[in-house]
């Protein structure tokens, strides 16, 4: 709240009575007068003799180590500015058609709905309306177990490329599925959400050659994508 000068006060209350202020009206005095008690230099002097003030012997020490490490702040923000996001561009086009059937999940970053799920796989299958029917197979725990299905829906969002998804297994939430590798043959995928947190590696087989899973991590890895964190899914011996 903004202090008023007690003049002020009784310029606003229309009182021009004359008399000793308040107390709480005696702060703040003039400038000179604060000067003439302190027995300071006049008000213009002081200004003077300010502008050659130390900022170090001024500034507390808390304020001194913030200055001092706020350069290497600045520094640490503009480099991780400067790191180039994950590429997950699409391929330039999917086959529909051709791409429609079984997938199995070879590898996968985890996220916590696929927690404990094994021997898993989607399975996609073309609608009238053209819109997927998508299921997501698996086992829990043991490729022995009983198999289960959730079952959902996708549409495509991009159809110039069909590489670009929305797929619904709980209404009304989306996820993000893009198809950014892709075999020439359609013999295996690699799918990603917008961000490239999320990685699935998937084939028409159980299995894939250890050579052509090793380029397929290659390319993940130009892409800037975290492979490392990919992790193997157990399926079922062919």
């Amino acid at each position: 709240m903004r202090r008023v000068f007690w003049p002020e006060l009784r310029r606003r209350s229309g009182s021009e009575t004359r008399g000793p202020r308040p107390r709480w009206a005696r702060w703040p005095r003039s400038r000179r007068e604060i000067d003439r008690n302190r027995g300071l230099a006049p008000a213009v002097e002081l200004g003077a003799s300010l502008a050659a003030f130390d900022p170090p012997l001024i500034l507390s020490s808390a304020m001194r180590s913030t200055l001092l490490f706020l350069p290497l702040l600045l520094a640490g923000c503009a480099t991780f500015a400067s790191q180039p996001k994950p590429d997950v561009s699409t391929v330039p086009y999917v086959d529909l058609a051709r791409y429609m059937g079984r997938w199995y999940i070879i590898d996968r970053i985890p996220y916590f709905l696929e927690k404990g799920k094994v021997a898993a796989s989607d399975n996609y299958e073309l609608r009238k309306d053209g819109r997927i029917k998508v299921a997501f197979i698996f086992r829990r725990d043991s490729v022995t177990g009983t198999e289960r299905a959730w079952n959902g829906t996708a549409r495509v969002v991009a159809p110039d490329t069909n590489a670009e998804w929305k797929v619904r297994f709980v209404w009304p939430l989306e996820a993000d599925y893009r198809v950014i590798e892709l075999d020439p043959d359609y013999r295996w995928a690699v799918i990603s959400n917008s961000s490239g947190s999320l990685i699935w590696i998937m084939a028409r087989t159980t299995t894939l050659d250890e050579g052509v899973e090793r380029s397929i991590r290659d390319r993940l890895i130009r892409r800037r994508l975290d492979v490392a964190k990919l992790q193997a899914v157990p399926q079922i011996a062919p």
